[in-house]
């Protein structure tokens, strides 16, 4: 008897292509790993990074980019704060909570992505705790730390994850109530490797408000690796869809991972670059307000 006659919906076929995709990425990833000369002294920061790629949960690579890095540098308390969430079966800390057994914060300004995080992370056992809090609210710099500490978070943390299509350095900058060994926070590749630009800050930045590109956000990598630099993290690479960089802190980092610099980690934005050139995409919002880390 058929599905159909029994009652039961027909598979979603364009979702059962994206497993498979997704499946399939994942497998060329690790034949490539599995057959490079991964540990080569020579190899480049570019490469060290998208060798590791894969997804289990995240949105692109960076479920392998972690633990990657992680197995290099190990971990404390396996604690984790990351906002910008989103799909709760995507983010960054998804794979390493429901795998690993981490726990930590999410936070979110959408009521719909709090309360997905809520029910992807609620307990089988319902007179258990959440391995996570989640926590919905607009997030500004001015208020950042105290929504951090609401959450029971504090001191020495494994990961920290930003990822809010806006005033993600403003954000990064004015954090210090955690202390991150690894930060992973999307940059603006658009703005190229070298430039030293920062989108202005404003409270209530909303990327498409601001342009209609979506192009104008964040921050360039030079200027998020100079804030790395001056908060004690270096940059270790970015990934290779052009979105994120990763950083780690200089005492988990040392005899570990070199630094790269912003023109050896760069990526362009791959789905921005499928149509127009990072020049193209630059010339469309040059004309928009911009600071440099020397004006702060």
């Amino acid at each position: 008897m058929s599905p159909l006659r029994e009652g039961l919906r027909p598979p979603d076929y364009r979702v059962v292509r994206k497993r498979l995709a997704k499946a399939e990425q994942n497998l060329q990833t690790l034949f490539q790993w599995h057959y490079a000369q991964c540990g080569d002294p020579d190899e480049s920061f570019r490469t060290n990074l998208r060798r590791r790629e894969f997804s289990a949960y995240s949105q692109d690579g960076e479920d392998g980019i972690f633990l990657y890095i992680f197995s290099r540098i190990g971990t404390t308390n396996r604690r984790f704060v990351e906002f910008g969430v989103g799909n709760p079966a995507k983010c960054n800390s998804a794979n390493l909570v429901k795998n690993f057994g981490w726990t930590g914060m999410l936070i979110d300004c959408m009521t719909e992505y709090v309360d997905g995080a809520r029910a992807f992370h609620a307990p089988k056992d319902p007179s258990e705790p959440s391995p996570v809090v989640v926590v919905e609210s607009m997030i500004t710099a001015e208020n950042i730390n105290e929504l951090i500490t609401s959450g029971g978070v504090s001191g020495e943390i494994d990961l920290l994850s930003v990822d809010i299509d806006g005033t993600d350095y403003w954000i990064w900058k004015a954090i210090d109530v955690v202390n991150p060994r690894v930060v992973v926070i999307e940059f603006n590749a658009s703005l190229g490797p070298d430039k030293n630009l920062i989108t202005a800050y404003d409270p209530s930045f909303v990327r498409f408000e601001k342009h209609v590109s979506g192009y104008y956000h964040s921050a360039s990598l030079s200027a998020m690796a100079a804030l790395g630099t001056a908060k004690g993290y270096r940059l270790i690479g970015c990934d290779s869809g052009g979105l994120n960089a990763f950083f780690v802190r200089n005492d988990a980092a040392e005899g570990v991972f070199d630094e790269a610099t912003p023109a050896q980690a760069y990526y362009p934005e791959a789905r921005r670059t499928r149509k127009q050139t990072v020049e193209q995409q630059f010339e469309a919002i040059k004309h928009l307000e911009f600071v440099t880390d020397d004006d702060l």
